[in-house]
């Protein structure tokens, strides 16, 4: 299934990008963390073969740079992105108890 990025980023405080400004300038190949909020801003239908494409909007958007919090956020998209492969993610706790087992790992 096909989705659409909307152009705009969210105004205001929404916006925490701003926050890193200088740094996406000086080093614009560094990949940065972020946690966004995301709704529908519109569905377009292709009138030649009925598909839906739905424009994701931005709603916020904050970048995550406290250590603690990286790898908390780490945590969450690894198993999001097990549930949606279809890999078998572990419990939570038995996660972090096997991390916690091999630090340097």
């Amino acid at each position: 299934m096909t989705v659409s990025v909307s152009g705009t980023l969210p105004s205001g405080d929404g916006n925490g990008l701003s926050a890193i400004v200088t740094d996406l300038v000086r080093e614009p190949q560094k990949v940065h963390l972020a946690v966004v909020l995301v709704d529908c801003r519109k569905v377009v239908t292709d009138a030649d073969t009925g598909d839906m494409i739905p424009t994701v909007r931005l709603r916020r958007i904050e970048v995550v740079e406290d250590p603690e919090d990286r790898k908390l956020a780490e945590n969450l998209m690894r198993r999001a992105l097990d549930r949606r492969t279809g890999r078998q993610a572990l419990p939570y706790d038995l996660e972090q108890e096997i991390r916690s087992a091999f630090p340097d790992a």
